[in-house]
C-alpha cells in the first residue's frame, strides 16, 4: 500500500478507483473537506497518476496534454475506470449545462498536440516542435 498524495489545493482525501493491469496508470478522485464532511459530488476532482508525472488533475491533463478543449465546461468529479491499455477512461461529472452525466475520454498519442514538449505550458518552443511533427505525419 502506498499513498498517491493529493491534488494541489485539495485538503480532503484521494482514493483510486481503477488501474491498468500492471498498475502503471491509476485513476480516481480527490475530494475537498468542508466543515469535516467530504462530498465528492460537490468537491471531487478526477485524477490520473503515473510514476513519471505523479498525481494530476485529469481535466487539466486532457486539456493541456491532449488538446481536448471540449472538457473545459465540465466538472469531472470522479474517474471510475481505465482500460487495460490506459487509453480509455470513464467517469461521472457535471456537463456544461450543470447536469450529472457520465463521460468517456479516449486518449490518443499526445505527440501531435499543442503542448508538444509536454512541459504543461504553451510556448514558442511548442510551435516549432508541433510543426516538425505535423510535417512528419505525427501519429
Amino acid at each position: 500500500w502506498q499513498s498517491l498524495g493529493l491534488l494541489p489545493g485539495v485538503d480532503g482525501d484521494s482514493f483510486a478507483t481503477d488501474c491498468t493491469p500492471d498498475g502503471s496508470i491509476i485513476v480516481g478522485t480527490s475530494r475537498l473537506t468542508y466543515g469535516g464532511a467530504i462530498n465528492w459530488e460537490s468537491s471531487g476532482k478526477s485524477f490520473i497518476w503515473d510514476a513519471a508525472n505523479g498525481m494530476r488533475d485529469l481535466r487539466d491533463m486532457l486539456i493541456i496534454d491532449h488538446g481536448v478543449t471540449s472538457v473545459a465546461g465540465w466538472t469531472l468529479f470522479a474517474a471510475i475506470s481505465i482500460s487495460a491499455d490506459g487509453k480509455t477512461i470513464t467517469g461521472i461529472g457535471l456537463n456544461p449545462q450543470s447536469e450529472y452525466e457520465g463521460w468517456i475520454a479516449h486518449l490518443g498519442s499526445p505527440s501531435c498536440y499543442p503542448d508538444c514538449n509536454g512541459d504543461g505550458q504553451l510556448t514558442v518552443a511548442d510551435f516549432g516542435c508541433f510543426q516538425t511533427k505535423y510535417v512528419l505525419g505525427c501519429p
